[in-house]
């Protein structure tokens, strides 16, 4: 893809940069930890920072539920009022967060009380910090627990690992969790296919408490013996359908089933992304435990209605005219997408980006206004990822898309999505229209069958039953139930400390009547 700009880099130089993280000394102190003003301009300049926008409040209005959550649990309202950690939370601010979206407010808690979660929710409502800031926060108190944490020997030991599906994804995560550590003792590490093995390697033994990255190459080191997976604490997959989609379905079992990194049962593994197909489906169930905690904003596979969605018709061969004709009266940050790298061969110094699917899964590019689908996806889902470029936190955006017969296995489901977000509906697709969609349909895969009577049960105003969220079974007071080996099952007893800490603990109550689990204080073997 490319993108230039007047007076900036190119972004593929950008990509290719590690990015600087805080360094931490071994005689600092979490209370006099100095200030880096020169690493402050940099890591929270004005181009990183986070602006809602005048539709951020219609988060309010959109359906959450939670299914699986601990007894007592409370969403979170702000970041002030959280129990984050204090230096994590100043870091948030200096973000430009100012009030969490419904994912973080419902994720980052039940992240806190130490629940295994899968989260579902649409492209740019703050999936990313949803992980990122509760890991942080309790690797901190983890840390201060255990000093003599060796997660700075060669190999490097991480505690908690992110599994994403392309380098730029990778990239722009360590950027963003390089914020959230700053002026703290986390110290996050990136790794992923491209630059020469040596230069990760100085950039491992540097220091890796949160590992960042791409199946392939991470493969490649653990079999190198260039990274330890024995202390992991946290597993986190992100846009794992993309993963699964671009075939790294063998190395990720082979990196969470076949290494050294702790049983499912002592570690708290986390899946996030904004559509749930079967594929992830049978992954949760082999990566996840059972009655993990659910957290679903909006419909599973749906999109916002801040964006403006027009298809228009166009033959292949009117399309190039169109486009100019369009970029002649829109001249907001534009992305483009086509089919192949052949295909993106349109740069100049004008705000415009020209890509192929690389960039539309997870990535925040700062700003885009109209994204147009040169060429449509072949499936909907990657359809919602492109279009969720835009309209990022609440600001508004416009999606156009060029169609014509070729894209005809699309058109169902294409139409189907205009009509839930309330977007006007072509000639050309309205043989497709379905008279009796409405704008929420059942979810499959992602809830149980009785996760859904539970549901509609509560939307009815009876008590729920079963395991689900206001149902009988409780919550063990811990805050995270420890889980037993045979079934999975979580049980108020402590698991045994031969293969490290055990998956339960001391806990503390935070405000607001959250319940946060602590570590143990048996270290981890090998530490």
């Amino acid at each position: 893809m490319s993108w230039e700009k007047p007076g900036s880099d190119d972004i593929l130089t950008q990509y290719a940069s590690s990015h600087p993280v805080y360094e931490w000394m071994p005689y600092y102190t979490r209370a006099d930890a100095p200030r880096n003003i020169q690493l402050e301009d940099r890591l929270f300049s004005k181009e990183t920072l986070i602006h809602t926008g005048i539709h951020f409040k219609r988060y309010e209005e959109m359906k959450v539920t939670v299914f699986n959550g601990p007894d007592g649990f409370k969403p979170m309202h702000t970041f002030e009022d959280s129990p984050l950690d204090n230096e994590v939370k100043e870091n948030v601010l200096r973000m430009g967060y100012k009030s969490p979206t419904p994912i973080q407010r419902n994720a980052i808690p039940l992240i806190l009380a130490g629940k295994d979660l899968l989260g579902c929710a649409q492209t740019g409502s703050g999936k990313s910090a949803a992980y990122l800031v509760p890991i942080i926060s309790n690797l901190l108190a983890l840390l201060e627990k255990h000093p003599e944490a060796q997660t700075r020997r060669r190999p490097s030991a991480p505690l908690a690992l992110v599994l994403v599906p392309t380098r730029e994804l990778a990239i722009q995560l360590h950027a963003d969790a390089a914020r959230f550590s700053y002026r703290t003792p986390v110290r996050p590490t990136v790794i992923y296919g491209g630059p020469p093995a040596s230069q990760l390697r100085t950039n491992l033994a540097s220091g890796c408490d949160v590992l960042i990255a791409t199946p392939g190459r991470l493969k490649d080191f653990i079999e190198n013996r260039g990274v330890s997976l024995t202390n992991i604490r946290y597993l986190v997959l992100d846009e794992a359908d993309r993963m699964l989609d671009m075939g790294f379905e063998g190395d990720i079992r082979e990196i969470v089933l076949n290494s050294p990194m702790p049983h499912v049962l002592n570690r708290q593994t986390l899946l996030f992304s904004a559509t749930f197909p079967r594929t992830i489906q049978k992954l949760a169930e082999d990566f996840i435990v059972p009655h993990a905690a659910k957290v679903r904003i909006g419909r599973i596979g749906g999109t916002t209605k801040d964006i403006t969605q027009n298809v228009m018709y166009a033959e292949d061969c009117e399309k190039r005219n169109m486009l100019f004709e369009i970029l002649k009266t829109k001249v907001a940050r534009t992305l483009i997408f086509v089919k192949t790298k052949r295909e993106a061969d349109i740069c100049g110094r004008s705000p415009i980006m020209i890509a192929t699917s690389v960039a539309s899964r997870g990535l925040d590019i700062k700003d885009i206004m109209h994204v147009i689908n040169y060429h449509l996806p072949s499936d909907i889902d990657e359809y919602i990822h492109r279009i969720g470029r835009t309209a990022r936190v609440g600001n508004p955006g416009l999606a156009t898309s060029f169609y014509n017969e070729n894209d005809a296995m699309l058109a169902p489901a294409l139409t189907k999505i205009l009509q839930e977000c309330g977007q006007e509906v072509p000639d050309f697709l309205e043989q497709y229209i379905d008279p009796d969609s409405t704008y929420e349909t059942p979810d499959t895969g992602f809830v149980t069958k009785e996760e859904l009577v539970q549901e509609e049960e509560e939307e009815d105003g009876k008590p729920g039953g079963g395991d689900s969220w206001g149902g009988q079974e409780k919550a063990s007071s811990s805050g995270w139930e420890t889980k037993d080996t045979a079934g999975g099952e979580r049980h108020d007893k402590e698991m045994p400390t031969e293969s490290g800490w055990s998956a339960g603990g001391e806990t503390s109550t935070g405000t607001d009547g959250w319940a946060i689990a602590e570590p143990p204080s048996a270290p981890r073997s090998g530490w």
